[in-house]
């Protein structure tokens, strides 16, 4: 589903190991895969601006992790 979009003509088994690494950045693309694989929706709250970004994969589900 998301390999596709995975950036620097990186093969997709490698970009999953780098991605397991402690510390390595994660944007939109991972966390939406979270919330699929976890099936939970996603808040995260951020210092700079005051509305939480939403990652909302599943409407039925009232909590975020």
């Amino acid at each position: 589903m998301f390999e596709p979009f995975i950036e620097d003509d990186v093969p997709f088994e490698d970009y999953c190991k780098t991605m397991d690494d402690d510390g390595t950045w994660a944007g939109n693309m991972e966390l939406q895969a979270a919330s699929l694989v976890t099936r939970s929706n996603i808040c995260i709250h951020r210092v700079i601006i005051t509305m939480p970004l939403l990652i909302i994969c599943f409407v039925f589900i009232d909590t975020f992790v």
